[in-house]
């Protein structure tokens, strides 16, 4: 052992960052787990905000408020998973217990969101078909020519449905 260049006391002892599971390789898979969550984040995001601007006139259309709601979780959910990339990272960088758990906490809400936003979709997913087959003529037969919002958002999911078929 002695012309290895190891001691008996190097061999047994390790610092606490080295091996597999340092603190160092830990606080790097969390900076790579927050940059994935802040580019889901941001999908999130994206998809809500694209849901409401473009959907946002058929709206008029369905009795429920699933949707918007679905739609305004989604952006909620993108805006609080942005923030706590920020405050995870700011956590990493500085050390402190109070921002990772704030972090933590903050995953837990967006994973709620989330689950809320997706199970709402789901479930009004069937419930929206039904709402448009059950309200439409009543509708286009009380609205259509009396109320300008109404009537756009007929003519423009009658010019929807033409470009599909």
């Amino acid at each position: 052992m002695a012309g290895d260049g190891m001691t008996q006391s190097s061999v047994g002892k390790y610092r606490k960052d080295e091996g597999w599971c340092s603190k160092s390789l830990l606080r790097n898979y969390l900076y790579i787990f927050n940059f994935f969550f802040l580019i889901g984040g941001g999908i999130v995001l994206a998809v809500g905000v694209w849901s409401i601007l473009t959907e946002h006139e058929f709206i008029t259309l369905l009795s429920g408020v699933s949707y918007p709601l679905t739609s305004y979780l989604l952006v909620a959910a993108g805006i609080v998973a942005i923030i706590a990339t920020f405050i995870g990272c700011l956590g990493i960088c500085k050390k402190d217990r109070c921002f990772l758990l704030i972090y933590i906490l903050m995953l837990l809400l967006v994973f709620l969101l989330e689950a809320k936003a997706g199970i709402l979709a789901y479930i009004y997913r069937e419930k929206a078909y039904n709402d448009l087959q059950v309200h439409l003529n009543e509708t286009f037969s009380k609205y259509y020519g009396f109320d300008e919002t109404k009537t756009s958002a007929i003519d423009n999911l009658h010019q929807e449905a033409s470009k599909v078929t």
